[in-house]
């Protein structure tokens, strides 16, 4: 099958609905502060097994702070793959070494500020420094602008509801309406019950497999 890239501001809405879909990718940082890394790694180990996969490590140089990752990825019929990036002054950090530190939660995704959560798409982003890649600068790139958007949202729960409806596209919205079904019903408006937001999103969404995956989690009629 033909590979198809993933727009930096168009979702690719076919790989919704495919079974198997090659992505390519191709990841672009700048990090302000560097310090002594020498190096970027991508990886899409992580200790979430739902998201988690050993098929993506990548070790690249920082030159002048920059790094650029650039790669393949069989989404496998799955809307997208999370990823995260880290920088060290090692060149010899290995995949085994980075699965141990996951599987024994000395990382953690989400809440460790050297590891940057991203999805696999063509991205540019900026961070502050090695030691603390947050908050990211998304120079481009559409799914991981998504996800920080929602992040920020679920510092205010009323936020979460309208991310949702304000991009009913977004394979996000998914992990927005997954997050908002946890919530108790007086935390959110009546109107937007989980079933309505589902509806909400848009057919290449809902039909997706991690859509009606999630719509028979929920118990949605």
């Amino acid at each position: 099958m033909a590979e198809k890239k993933c727009e930096t501001y168009f979702y690719p809405l076919s790989v919704l609905t495919a079974n198997a879909q090659e992505i390519t990718f191709k990841i672009t940082g700048t990090i302000q502060n560097p310090g002594k890394a020498k190096y970027a790694y991508l990886t899409t180990l992580s200790q979430q097994i739902p998201i988690s996969s050993d098929k993506v490590f990548i070790k690249a140089p920082i030159v002048n702070g920059k790094f650029e990752f650039n790669g393949s990825f069989d989404l496998l019929g799955k809307n997208l793959q999370q990823a995260s990036v880290f920088v060290d002054e090692r060149d010899n950090i290995t995949k085994g070494e980075v699965a141990l530190k996951f599987k024994n939660l000395i990382w953690v995704s989400g809440r460790d500020p050297h590891l940057l959560r991203v999805y696999l798409e063509n991205l540019d982003f900026v961070s502050p420094a090695a030691d603390n890649m947050l908050p990211p600068k998304i120079i481009s790139g559409r799914l991981t602008q998504d996800f920080y958007t929602f992040l920020e949202g679920i510092k205010d729960r009323a936020n979460i509801a309208a991310f949702i409806r304000k991009n009913p596209v977004s394979p996000v919205s998914l992990l927005a309406l997954e997050h908002i079904s946890f919530l108790r019903e007086d935390d959110i408006k009546p109107r937007d019950s989980v079933a309505q937001l589902f509806y909400s999103l848009s057919p290449e969404l809902k039909n997706s497999n991690e859509g009606k995956a999630l719509k028979r989690e929920l118990h949605i009629n």
